[in-house]
């Protein structure tokens, strides 16, 4: 179950409707479109189903092969911050949560892993540089907040539920996204 958002990082706003590339709130109750609230990247629910959320409805993904999938390929990322309430049945396997391109490295994504590890990848066409919090920091059955935020050859960071768990220093640069980007799915679907 996730909601999502998804706006470029370069100043911090009280309003988060400012910059903000795209906002799926989830609250459908059926059907095959993900509603972009910014209004600039609606998307195609693909095999994931509607459930109770931690606010309103959600999504429930299969970590694989269940997606949105947005309208139109993700903006290049020189800094951006990704978030999303997540709740795992499981821990049996990887769960992606959000990627910005499909392929390549290029761009940025997130998952969890099956050890309760966060990964956070930034890349661009031929290098990627990955951050990972300690294992055992997401379990199985509980909504947790995460979010990534990240600055082209500078620095990575994953937050849990608000707390800064895990900040890396880069001098990897954020490729452009060379296809449309996933939410719910693994890197390379």
């Amino acid at each position: 179950v996730a909601i999502f958002f998804l706006f470029p990082l370069s100043v911090t706003r009280a309003d988060i409707a400012t910059g903000l590339v795209s906002h799926y709130k989830l609250d459908e109750t059926s059907g095959t479109t993900a509603t972009d609230s910014a209004g600039t990247n609606t998307g195609t629910v693909s095999g994931a189903t509607f459930t109770t959320g931690k606010i309103g409805n959600g999504l429930s993904f299969n970590g694989t092969n269940d997606v949105i999938k947005p309208t139109s390929n993700f903006p290049t990322f020189t800094a951006f911050t990704a978030t999303a309430w997540v709740k795992l049945d499981d821990l049996a396997a990887v769960r992606g949560i959000f990627t910005s391109r499909n392929g390549t490295n290029s761009s940025f994504r997130f998952r969890v892993e099956t050890n309760g590890v966060v990964r956070l990848c930034m890349g661009d066409a031929s290098t990627v540089d990955c951050t990972t919090t300690t294992a055992g920091v997401i379990q199985a059955g509980k909504f947790y907040h995460i979010a990534v935020t990240g600055q082209s050859a500078v620095e990575g960071n994953i937050y849990i539920d608000g707390v800064l768990v895990k900040n890396k220093t880069t001098t990897q640069a954020i490729g452009a996204p060379t296809s449309f980007g996933y939410i719910g799915t693994a890197w390379n679907t």
